[in-house]
């Protein structure tokens, strides 16, 4: 898990969050864009590729406090505004993410960029997680898809409810 103490979260334009990433990191700043794993069926063989599991969402983890974070993004911004929508903070100039969310955010993601599949059986009406990063979540997962190996689950994100898919592999209805 990272211990990084700030999580800002940027709103780029949608299918420029890596653009983004390397403009922040050329400044050095930590920058994640999460993803999970889609596997597609194409003449006959399982075709692995990744999805954004936050559209134009992308985070900035750094210990930079609030005024200087917004200074770095005010540069960067200037000359590549295009990239750019609004900078999530709130009036006193807290981080975007509360504890909560980055604890829940930094547990789905590990130490990469992409969020594992977790594994589990449904029985009855109840869906039980055994291993992977939904393992204790089972109660925020709102609808399964067992041929596409996905979960719809609900979680909090910048002060709103959020809908996301992560990958799920279901071995087993009892």
């Amino acid at each position: 898990m990272i211990s990084i103490s700030e999580w800002y979260v940027i709103r780029t334009s949608f299918g420029n969050e890596e653009t983004v990433r390397e403009l922040l990191q050329a400044e050095g700043v930590n920058v994640k864009v999460i993803y999970r794993e889609v596997y597609n069926r194409r003449k006959g063989e399982v075709v692995s590729r990744r999805k954004k599991i936050f559209p134009g969402y992308i985070f900035a983890i750094t210990d930079l406090d609030y005024k200087s974070f917004d200074k770095l993004i005010s540069i960067v911004r200037y000359t590549n505004s295009q990239y750019f929508f609004n900078l999530k903070q709130d009036k006193e100039g807290t981080p975007a993410l509360t504890e909560n969310e980055k604890h829940y955010i930094s547990r789905l993601i590990g130490e990469g960029d992409v969020i594992q599949s977790s594994v589990g059986y449904i029985e009855g009406d109840n869906v039980y997680i055994t291993d992977g990063p939904l393992l204790g979540y089972e109660s925020k997962i709102r609808y399964i898809d067992r041929h596409k190996r996905i979960a719809k689950m609900e979680i909090d994100f910048i002060g709103e409810k959020r809908t996301i898919t992560v990958p799920l592999e279901i071995i087993s209805k009892r």
